[in-house]
């Protein structure tokens, strides 16, 4: 199935109807997980949006596989980046024919507090990705992460600019 068809006609208008409320509801999953984020990285709240056997990994800030691992992630980030504003945009979603799994992409704009490694000062800093998602649609219809891809692109302090910064070590 194409993301860029339009209308399919001919096609059960239930099926097509259901597309669309499934790529609504996985857009509203990696949203709360923006919300979540921006509210301390909330490990409990986080952790409700995956299943038990998920994963979560990035080029830069490690891999993590299972519920309790990547909560555990969220929890210790929580005291690096103090505050944090996600912006997920660009997100294309596609559902798999059996209406079960799906994949998204989204770029993130991000705004932090960081914690600096070799000060202990707060730094201003601008981060920005590339996520790469897989969903599973649960037993009672709700979609859940499957797995999460963090590809860093830009970190660099506000106060330094990117142009010399562009993948900061934080």
């Amino acid at each position: 199935m194409s993301i860029l068809r339009g209308a399919r006609t001919g096609e059960d208008i239930e099926r097509r109807l259901s597309r669309i409320e499934d790529i609504e509801a996985i857009r509203n999953v990696k949203s709360l997980y923006a919300f979540w984020c921006d509210k301390n990285y909330n490990p409990v709240e986080l952790g409700k949006l995956f299943v038990d056997d998920a994963k979560w990994e990035s080029n830069v800030l490690g891999n993590y596989y299972g519920r309790t691992e990547i909560e555990g992630f969220m929890r210790g980030i929580s005291e690096r980046l103090t505050w944090a504003h996600h912006f997920m945009i660009n997100p294309l979603v596609e559902v798999a024919d059996d209406g079960r799994t799906a994949t998204g992409t989204w770029a993130l704009i991000d705004l932090v507090t960081l914690i600096r490694k070799d000060t202990g000062e707060k730094d201003a800093v601008a981060i920005t990705a590339d996520y790469a998602d897989t969903f599973v649609k649960i037993a009672n219809g709700e979609w859940r992460f499957q797995s999460i891809r963090a590809d860093l692109k830009l970190m660099a302090p506000l106060s330094e600019g990117w142009a010399e910064n562009e993948l900061w070590d934080i």
